[in-house]
C-alpha cells in the first residue's frame, strides 16, 4: 500500500475512528508485556489462593506460550481490521468478541471430557508446547491428567485424554479467566492508546 493511498484511505476515516500507526508501532509491544504480566500476576494470585490449582500444568509454559501468540494474533487482527475498514476500533472489538467466545470452545470441551477433550487436545497442544518439548520425550501434556496421575495403562493411543477423563470445573474457569484477562488487555490497549492524537474517544450511541 503507497504513501498516497494511506493518506486517502485516512481521510475517509471518521476522526475518532483514525489510527495512528507511530502509536501502534509501541502499543503493540507494550501490549504484548502488559498482557503477559498480567497472567503471570493471576497465575500468582490463583496459586497463592489454592495450591492444588496452581499445580495446574497449564499455568507452566503453557501459559507464556499461549499468552503470547493470543497477543501477538491479537495485534496483527488489530492492524488488518485498522487497514480494511472505516471503524477500525468498533469492528476490532466486534472480532475481539468473537475470538474470545471461540478461545473458549477448548476450554469447554476439556471440562466435557472424552472425545470433546481429544479434539482440545490436539487443536491447542502443538501451541502450547511450542519450544517447551525436550528432545527425545513426549510434550507436556496441555489437558494434564486426573488428580494423583493416569491408571497404569495411561491415556488410549495418539496423545488423547484417558478414558473418561474430564478436567475439573474451576480448573476450565481459570482457563477462560486467562483468556477473558488477555483479550481485555489487548482490546483495551489496542483501541485507546492507538488512536491518532485528537480524536475523540468513541461515545455511547
Amino acid at each position: 500500500m503507497t504513501t498516497a493511498s494511506l493518506a486517502a484511505s485516512a481521510r475517509s476515516v471518521p476522526a475518532r475512528e483514525q489510527v495512528s500507526w507511530i502509536r501502534v508501532a509501541w502499543v503493540a509491544p507494550l501490549t504484548i508485556v502488559v498482557a503477559l504480566a498480567a497472567n503471570l500476576a493471576l497465575r500468582a494470585a490463583i496459586q497463592a489462593l489454592s495450591p492444588r490449582l496452581g499445580r495446574m500444568p497449564q499455568l507452566e509454559q503453557p501459559l507464556i506460550t499461549l499468552t503470547l501468540i493470543g497477543s501477538v494474533a491479537a495485534i496483527v487482527v488489530f492492524v488488518l481490521v485498522a487497514l480494511v475498514t472505516r471503524r477500525p476500533f468498533f469492528w476490532y472489538r466486534v472480532v475481539a468478541v468473537v475470538a474470545l467466545l471461540v478461545s473458549w470452545l477448548p476450554d469447554i470441551a476439556l471440562g466435557l471430557g472424552g472425545a470433546p477433550a481429544g479434539m482440545a487436545l490436539r487443536f491447542v497442544s502443538p501451541l502450547a508446547t511450542l519450544g517447551s518439548a525436550s528432545p527425545g520425550g513426549p510434550p507436556p501434556s496441555v489437558g494434564g491428567g486426573p488428580p494423583g496421575g493416569g491408571g497404569p495403562g495411561g491415556g488410549p493411543p495418539g496423545g488423547g485424554p484417558p478414558g473418561g477423563f474430564t478436567t475439573p470445573l474451576e480448573q476450565v474457569l481459570v482457563l477462560m479467566l486467562l483468556h477473558l484477562l488477555t483479550a481485555f488487555i489487548c482490546v483495551t490497549l489496542l483501541t485507546t492508546l492507538t488512536r491518532a492524537r485528537g480524536a475523540a474517544p468513541e461515545t455511547a450511541a
